[in-house]
């Protein structure tokens, strides 16, 4: 489940811009306990968030900054970085500055805050965080990179030798515009965190209007409880079409589902 995403210097997002499926700090939400999820680590963590504003205010550059992220973890071929198209272009200042990314999602019980940042085609910098109590503050290393060199933190592992042979695999095949995290799946032996995590990228789903996904479409037939979701959720976005498009100004608005788009 998402539970942050950060981004700066990319497409239309020009300093940080943070969105976050976090519970405002007032009482509306607790009226609603079922809308919320609490992650192992404490975490509170909303199942639906709206996005709002006017045509070509960058609530689609969100997604497809989500997605670029995705893809940079996942896909074997794309090597090639954030390129000068995709930068922030009305400031001529930030074609020299790096663009980051920065997502902290709960996967598999395990809560997690990854970070990127790329400068002319490299990585520059990049961490892994497990996050162990919300309440407390706590954390747990695993990887950070700066300047082209990589180091573990103290993590639980059960075979410390493979550690020393993941340093010396970095040391041959890490290249300038690859991700640690990438080159990290499914190596390290005596723990699954990077593998977890790992697939939590891949198997990370954006639903848009052109998606097609055949196991939703089976929970929607088969699943009770996925069909009073849709049911709701669509007569509501109804009910806010006809009732307050004037109000709004005919700003658009766009749902980020927990339930669906990533899980």
């Amino acid at each position: 489940m998402l539970i942050r995403f950060v981004v700066s210097n990319f497409m239309s997002f020009k300093e940080e811009t943070e969105f976050n499926m976090l519970p405002s700090k007032g009482n509306g939400s607790r009226k609603l306990p079922n809308h919320i999820v609490k992650t192992k680590s404490g975490a509170e963590i909303l199942k639906t968030a709206a996005i709002y504003g006017a045509n070509a205010a960058g609530k689609s550059n969100l997604i497809k900054a989500i997605e670029f992220l995705r893809e940079l973890i996942t896909n074997e071929h794309q090597t090639q970085l954030v390129t000068q198209s995709q930068r922030f272009r009305l400031d001529d200042s930030y074609k020299s500055k790096p663009s980051t990314f920065r997502i902290e999602c709960n996967y598999n019980d395990i809560h997690y805050d990854y970070a990127i940042e790329i400068k002319k085609g490299k990585v520059v910098q990049e961490w892994l965080y497990k996050v162990d109590s919300v309440k407390k503050g706590t954390e747990t290393l695993l990887f950070e990179r700066k300047n082209g060199i990589v180091s573990f933190g103290n993590f639980k592992i059960s075979k410390k030798n493979n550690l020393l042979y993941i340093k010396e695999f970095l040391k041959n095949e890490l290249k300038e515009n690859i991700p640690v995290l990438k080159l990290l799946k499914y190596r390290v032996q005596g723990t699954k965190l990077f593998d977890e995590i790992f697939d939590s990228f891949l198997f990370m789903k954006i639903v848009d209007p052109e998606s097609k996904s055949f196991e939703f479409m089976q929970s929607l037939s088969t699943n009770i409880k996925s069909r009073e979701f849709v049911e709701n959720l669509l007569r509501a976005a109804t009910v806010l079409s006809l009732s307050s498009f004037h109000s709004l100004g005919g700003l658009g608005i766009s749902l980020y589902l927990n339930k669906i788009a990533l899980y």
